[in-house]
């Protein structure tokens, strides 16, 4: 099932051959993008070589990521990554690593960098503190979620940054929806044990007579989103994409519709110069 994407992010989401822009934080001078799938007939862009795959440190075909970042207003060399590990460990940076770091999220303190994670059906998670101009992005897979890396995450920009909860701004991009997310009881235990009321986000594999339990599927991103608003971010200043990653071929990753050969999605933000 091909989940359609919500009247409000209809009028706040800019739609572009190349990406997906929340158009709101613009008036702060900062950007909040998820790519689309290369399109060989797009800006140059060549299908057959996709922008980024894997864990690497560096995109797959760099002239395709120039002309992404261009696409952004950006300059590529502000790009902070990080070599992603399904933990709960936060990147603190003022300036780009000399060195990829094991993390799944990144905190960037400083206007021109801009944090990048990659997903292929995991949640991608963008947040901006629009007065301090300090910016995030957070690896949400369901290991990270049982670790709470996005509550985590939030207290560190309140608790150390200072951060006003009603200054920041978040967006979810796709992921796996319920419509395909199966999991069995290696991610439901430690799920419900650390978040009970997740209960409320899963639903069962098979109809309800015939489930024993042991198979359910997952609404990972409203998971995520529902961390959001227990940790006091205003309804008003989340967006969220409802696209499934495997439900939509052709404008997403991955993995678990094309396994290895699958390609990442960039999830990117930032304040510019």
């Amino acid at each position: 099932m091909n989940e359609e994407i919500k009247l409000k992010d209809y009028q706040d989401i800019i739609t572009t051959n190349l990406a997906w822009t929340v158009k709101k934080v613009e008036l702060f001078g900062a950007i909040m993008a998820f790519s689309r799938r290369e399109n060989s007939n797009v800006n140059g862009l060549q299908e057959t070589q996709k922008i980024w795959s894997s864990n690497k440190s560096k995109p797959n075909n760099d002239e395709n990521f120039s002309l992404f970042c261009k696409s952004l207003g950006i300059e590529s060399s502000g790009i902070i990554t990080c070599r992603q590990v399904h933990g709960d460990r936060i990147l603190i940076c003022k300036e780009v690593p000399k060195k990829l770091v094991a993390a799944d999220a990144i905190i960037v303190t400083a206007p021109g960098l801009y944090p990048l994670i990659r997903t292929a059906d995991c949640v991608p998670i963008l947040i901006i503190d629009r007065v301090k101009k300090i910016s995030a992005a957070i690896h949400a897979g369901w290991k990270g979620t049982v670790l709470r890396i996005i509550r985590k995450t939030l207290s560190t920009l309140t608790d150390i940054f200072k951060c006003d909860k009603s200054d920041i701004i978040v967006a979810l991009g796709p992921s796996i929806g319920k419509c395909c997310y199966e999991v069995n009881r290696v991610v439901l235990d430690p799920l419900f044990q650390n978040l009970p009321w997740a209960t409320e986000f899963s639903v069962p594999y098979q109809d309800i007579s015939e489930s024993n339990d042991e198979k359910r599927r997952l609404d990972l991103a409203a998971i995520n989103h529902s961390e959001l608003i227990k940790f006091g971010i205003y309804k008003k200043n989340i967006y969220k994409l409802n696209m499934c990653t495997s439900c939509n071929v052709n404008d997403l990753h991955s993995f678990r519709r094309d396994g290895a050969s699958s390609g990442r999605s960039i999830a990117i933000t930032g304040f510019r110069l």
